[in-house]
């Protein structure tokens, strides 16, 4: 994972730029790219503009380059009402008071201009589903669709502007700088003037003012009309809010399936589906955001007001990654909101009211207050590092600082944590267990995995090529019944020669004490295993004698083992094996991290304790509270000597001053 200059940035909601495109008050913003924006005034001018900045460097630009401004026309055809961009077709679409819908190209070039019966259009969607225009407005929520002129687009060489009766030749508008068509069919929306527009379905929303206004209205304030109108792309489904109720309708056929009334005091003016779920959020001027649950009958039920704010909620939008949500009220306070938990991770207090809040990218967004448009991005405290199709069981840290990573599928991983690129992938393993510890030796090249089941797998890593299953350790006790629950490495000259020797261990030709496992099992036996000789049992002693051996630690220069059985913990002088210290403790202890020649031990009652690894002796607690419920994982820095904890409780604990 390369990391970019915002990881610099504390967690939180941070300003990229503001730019004020033109003194007129800013009625909407659209955008095409990262550093091209287009933003349409309350006059209808219509400003182009964008960071000069690429790349990271745009995340914190403070110099915005104009690139072209368009001023309304003092007639009301030029009047524009309503504009955005489409990714997919990569156009303009503009809405007009002349009664018309305009075409433009990314360079903002009109492409083609269609007579329809929109009336006042206020807010526009896109359907990429079927390539359908929403209009929302005066004349209520239609759904339109294009209608290619392929004829006319083979036999022309320049396509009139559909004006009624007269007729107006489009600047460029020529055959040759059409779209060509592929199969003999364009895409839709890319035959420029060769194309016409018609209504497929009108969404009849009750307590709605549908009929058609007279043009001499002009722009006149908005009555009992929608506003605006949410679409479920996955469902395909088209929330209409009015007044405190909300009506869903099939985009198919536009059938009105959900009657959601009286679910807000005042205007609703956020719905959020999450898709995935049966979740329903809403946002109103009651100053109140809601949590609902969809039924099967589609009634919806409230699970919980986790909103009270104060001021009016202006809109509600879903995080690209659809795990949180983004909120703002008219006070300019916006808050980023976490789905599972429904608790609040950031907030922003801008100076004005926050409106057109939209995702630019995965945590880039933009906003309009007034005549400025402000462009902001999210820092979180953790980014997510890999998604996996198995559950993972085992991470750690390596000496070379990459991440060991094992899954429940069997797969073992080895990655750069910088790049999150694998360096080592095993194949999911042919055995009915899971694995339950994975151990690497890097120096020989080596992967010990031991199974649920007892075997031990050895895998050979390559440099260029995925890593080879080079044998199978199934029989490491004389009976077979005896079943490894723990392993740890003992890597090649690590343990004293002469005291290796006389145990019985494996020797290299240099005579060097070779690469052994060691592993603890279910019967309270030590087993020391020649890893060059498929796993033959070089040495056995019974350290627990019938207590299974759920952890342990082996520290060859120190000449010391350490082995924990439920609550009871031994440290042993490898030397003749004789037991240097027991210790009792009150829970049995479940997890074990090594700090030098400290070793941290966490219990399955929340308890951390600390062992010196030489001695045996119980050091000072530290200087945290016991968890309340198990501790599930620890981690320790071995510089620092400093260490953390989790829980079952859900708190995550770390020691305070330095361990020495």
């Amino acid at each position: 994972m390369a990391l970019s200059g915002n990881d610099a940035l504390k967690p939180g909601i941070h300003v990229q730029f503001c730019y004020t495109p033109t003194q007129a008050g800013v009625k909407c913003v659209t955008h095409c790219s990262a550093k091209r924006f287009v933003s349409l005034d309350e006059s209808s001018n219509v400003a182009i503009w964008g960071p000069s900045a690429t790349g990271s460097q745009a995340k914190s630009c403070s110099k915005i380059e104009a690139f072209q401004t368009i001023s309304a026309s003092g007639a009301q055809h030029g009047i524009i009402t309503h504009l955005m961009y489409e990714k997919k077709c990569r156009h303009f679409f503009a809405a007009c008071l002349d009664d018309t819908l305009k075409l433009y190209s990314q360079s903002f070039r009109l492409q083609a201009s269609f007579r329809w019966h929109g009336g006042v259009v206020i807010s526009m969607l896109y359907n990429a589903a079927c390539d359908e225009l929403i209009t929302i407005g005066r004349n209520g929520v239609k759904a339109w669709y294009c209608e290619p002129d392929y004829k006319a687009f083979a036999k022309n060489a320049a396509a009139p502007l559909q004006t009624g009766s007269g007729s107006k030749l489009l600047p460029g508008n020529s055959a040759t700088s059409m779209s060509k068509l592929k199969g003999g069919k364009a895409a839709p929306w890319e035959l420029g003037a060769f194309q016409s527009i018609h209504e497929r379905v009108t969404f009849r929303v009750p307590g709605a003012n549908q009929h058609r206004v007279p043009k001499s209205a002009g722009l006149v304030k908005q009555a009992d009309w929608c506003q605006q109108a949410f679409l479920q792309e996955e469902l395909q489904v088209l929330y209409v809010p009015i007044k405190g109720s909300v009506y869903g309708f099939c985009i198919d056929d536009g059938e009105r399936i959900y009657n959601w009334e009286g679910l807000h005091k005042q205007l609703v003016t956020a719905v959020v589906h999450h898709p995935g779920s049966n979740h329903i959020i809403t946002g109103s001027h009651d100053m109140t955001a809601k949590l609902w649950a969809l039924g099967q009958s589609g009634e919806l039920q409230l699970l919980n007001t986790f909103a009270q704010t104060a001021s009016p909620v202006q809109c509600i939008t879903l995080h690209p990654s659809k795990q949180s949500i983004l909120m703002a009220v008219t006070d300019g306070t916006i808050s980023l909101w976490q789905l599972d938990t429904l608790g609040e991770l950031y907030r922003y207090k801008h100076e004005g009211r926050v409106e057109g809040l939209s995702f630019t990218d995965t945590d880039d967004f933009c906003f309009f207050s007034g005549p400025q448009v402000c462009a902001m991005h999210l820092q979180h405290l953790f980014t997510t590092f890999r998604s996996c199709n198995s559950q993972p069981r085992q991470l750690d840290l390596l000496k070379d600082n990459s991440l060991l990573m094992s899954f429940e599928d069997g797969c073992v991983r080895i990655c750069d944590p910088i790049t999150a690129l694998d360096t080592t992938i095993t194949l999911p393993q042919l055995s009915i267990g899971s694995p339950r510890y994975v151990r690497a030796d890097l120096a020989q090249r080596k992967l010990y995995v031991l199974m649920s089941n007892g075997h031990i797998h050895v895998w050979r890593m390559h440099d260029q090529r995925p890593p080879t299953l080079v044998a199978v350790w199934d029989k490491l006790t004389p009976n077979h019944k005896d079943l490894a629950l723990c392993i740890t490495l003992m890597p090649t000259g690590s343990l004293d020669p002469k005291l290796a020797d006389l145990q019985g261990l494996a020797m290299t030709s240099s005579e060097e004490c070779s690469d052994h496992v060691v592993v603890g099992t279910r019967a309270g036996d030590c087993l020391f295993l020649d890893a060059a000789h498929d796993g033959q049992v070089k040495l056995c002693f019974p350290a627990h004698r019938g207590d299974q051996i759920d952890l342990m630690e082996v520290d060859a220069g120190l000449q010391r083992m350490m082995t924990v059985s439920g609550g009871l913990l031994k440290v042993w002088n490898m030397k003749g094996h004789r037991l240097l210290k027991e210790l009792r403790f009150h829970e049995s202890l479940n997890h074990l991290e090594r700090m030098g020649e400290v070793v941290v031990l966490g219990g399955d009652a929340g308890g951390v304790h600390l062992v010196n690894m030489d001695t045996g002796d119980l050091l000072a607690s530290p200087k945290m509270e016991d968890h309340d419920g198990p501790v599930t994982g620890l981690s320790a820095h071995m510089t620092l000597k400093h260490f953390i904890s989790c829980g079952s409780d859900g708190m995550i604990k770390a020691s305070l001053g330095s361990l020495q």
